[in-house]
């Protein structure tokens, strides 16, 4: 699975619509973010996160800003944030992960198959996001420079997600029983 695109709507310090598209191409299969401190770039991480599972990175200030704040004096009420970020599955098939907070409800993450926008059902949804990456590996992918001396204090962590991944953890589950 790869990160096809990200398309920023009013989240955090970003004003209106932002899109940034990923390379895809196995001949050059890297994205470079490059900017001055303090303009937005863990807030890139923070929306792929927030998307993802509905919460920003760990450390992050102001965590329960979602809304861009200029967004919330024009539109009061009607204010909003949207992420959407499009996936690349093993099927070469896009997948659209949808999250949007109004003013008034919390978030809510729908997702989307193919250009046609087939919705995905809501069971099948948490299956997606953790073939991309599950949550409990999501923290040593998705991290600010300011965090990273904590990525290695808790390797059970990284240990329960590798089993996650390769399936021990379920395995683990049917001998117990």
């Amino acid at each position: 699975m790869k990160i096809e695109s990200l398309r920023i709507n009013n989240f955090r310090r970003f004003y209106g619509e932002h899109r940034i598209k990923f390379s895809i191409d196995e001949k050059k299969p890297f994205t470079i973010i490059h900017a001055e401190n303090g303009t937005g770039k863990t807030n890139l991480l923070n929306a792929i996160n927030w998307v993802l599972y509905g919460s920003m990175l760990e450390g992050t200030r102001g965590a329960n800003e979602i809304i861009n704040t200029t967004h919330i004096l024009e539109k009061k009420s009607s204010a909003y944030a949207e992420i959407r970020l499009s996936i690349l599955d093993d099927n070469n098939e896009i997948i659209n992960f949808i999250r949007r907070k109004t003013n008034k409800k919390d978030s809510v993450l729908k997702a989307y198959q193919g250009d046609e926008e087939i919705p995905v059902a809501d069971r099948n949804i948490k299956k997606n996001i953790e073939a991309l990456i599950p949550k409990e590996l999501s923290r040593y992918f998705f991290f600010h420079g300011e965090g990273i001396k904590n990525l290695t204090n808790d390797a059970d962590n990284i240990k329960r997600a590798v089993q996650d991944i390769q399936g021990i953890t379920d395995a683990i589950k049917v001998l117990e029983e």
